[in-house]
């Protein structure tokens, strides 16, 4: 009895699988914009759990052929009503959102740059968390301010890696795909296509600019 017991506990072990994956825009629509989100997935037996960029978890009923629908209220400023839906056996899920419409994501397999952004400690003074605001001008409209958050990380190995975005997601935005640190500058290409230039202003603050599909403006950023 005890042997089946284990046997048992080893086979609901086997059933639970973890991936991470981010979200590719898959909209033909030019008014979509690219989301670069992660999103956590655990599939234990019948249920998919999904862990979004804020850290909330939230759980649906996987069906015999896979299928499965999770709908929530989204957490961020934006609001809006997420619904995450497909196979999860196969892993093949899409990401859309009440606030962008008819915009379609895939959640494809998160992956990380291969490169650090620097080498031994010039660019040490970058990491952290920046916070401040982007101020864009969309194709020729009025300056808008925008909330905007760059975190800077260095892993134990030595890696070091950008996150660019919302303060709301940073922590769950995925990683820029290239991202070059000096003693005095960041320069970085967001997952979401977004250039972005900083120079040094003090200890404390950063300043400069950036530029998408959807317009540029000027960065002020401080700790």
């Amino acid at each position: 009895m005890l042997a089946l017991a284990m046997l048992a506990g080893g086979d609901a072990q086997a059933q639970t699988q973890t991936w991470l994956t981010t979200t590719q825009l898959t909209s033909a629509n030019s008014s979509c914009f690219r989301l670069a989100l992660n999103y956590e997935f655990t599939l234990s037996g019948s249920e998919l759990t999904v862990k979004g960029p804020t850290g909330q978890s939230y759980r649906g009923a996987v069906a015999a052929d896979g299928k499965v629908t999770i709908e929530y209220k989204g957490t961020t400023s934006a609001g809006g009503n997420v619904t995450i839906g497909g196979n999860a056996r196969s892993r093949e899920l899409r990401y859309s959102t009440s606030v962008l419409g008819n915009c379609s994501y895939a959640l494809v397999p998160a992956t990380e740059p291969a490169t650090s952004a620097y080498q031994g400690n010039a660019g040490d003074w970058a990491l952290g968390r920046w916070n401040g605001q982007r101020f864009t001008t969309l194709h020729g409209s009025a300056v808008q301010p925008q909330p905007s958050s760059l975190l800077v990380e260095k892993r134990p190995d030595g890696k070091v890696l950008c996150r660019w975005g919302d303060p709301e997601t940073i922590a769950g935005t995925a990683f820029a795909s290239k991202c070059t640190i000096t003693a005095s500058d960041i320069s970085l290409l967001s997952a979401s296509d977004t250039t972005v230039q900083l120079t040094r202003n003090g200890a404390t603050r950063l300043e400069g600019s950036a530029r998408n599909s959807m317009g540029s403006g000027r960065i002020d950023l401080a700790r």
